[in-house]
């Protein structure tokens, strides 16, 4: 087997310096825009181009508009840019958070958790609680933990009711599980 480790191979697909430089040759450009890697390549890249007599190396950042003539090659605007993904029929951005919040849901799945209270803020029940994507044997301790923490936070507070009980549904699933489950909890005044 041939491998980097004993011989000179080269297969990224990405063109080694000296490709890169055979290919300069080769088409003799008049403008050279590197436009993949990260900001320190495609400065390295430019400046290999100006090495080899490229008249303009020009370096720009996604969404910059490059006129490329007449005249010298310049930036002269700049346009939306980004990843985006088709969810279903949806186009979102990247970065909106539908991604990573699957990926959480998917790893260690969700709990969702009701707590029904009466007017004077006591628990008028016990939490109904529903389980997705977690192991039954670990369904136990966490009503147990949302049951007992419900029934020790301070009445009056709903945020701090909503927020013990969700630490303590979710650190029950870590302690039996080892992860960390999407936690949702909500409040039905009844």
């Amino acid at each position: 087997m041939i491998t980097e480790q004993d011989h000179f191979v080269h297969v990224s697909g990405h063109p080694c310096r000296d490709e890169l430089a055979e290919m300069y040759r080769w088409t003799r450009p008049q403008i050279a825009v590197p436009v993949h890697g990260e900001l320190r390549h495609m400065s390295e890249h430019a400046r290999l181009a100006r090495s080899l007599q490229v008249p303009q190396a020009v370096v720009i950042e996604n969404g910059h508009m490059l006129r490329l003539a007449p005249g010298r090659a310049e930036i002269i605007d700049e346009v939306p840019s980004g990843r985006i993904f088709l969810d279903g029929r949806v186009l979102v951005e990247e970065g909106a958070g539908f991604s990573r919040a699957r990926r959480a849901l998917s790893y260690a799945g969700i709990i969702a958790i009701t707590l029904a209270v009466d007017g004077r803020g006591r628990l008028a029940a016990e939490p109904s609680v529903i389980i997705d994507g977690i192991p039954e044997p670990v369904h136990a301790a966490i009503r147990a933990a949302a049951a007992d923490a419900a029934k020790r936070s301070r009445k009056g507070d709903d945020n701090a009711l909503k927020e013990n009980v969700r630490r303590a549904a979710r650190r029950a699933a870590q302690d039996a599980w080892g992860k960390k489950p999407v936690t949702r909890v909500e409040i039905a005044w009844v």
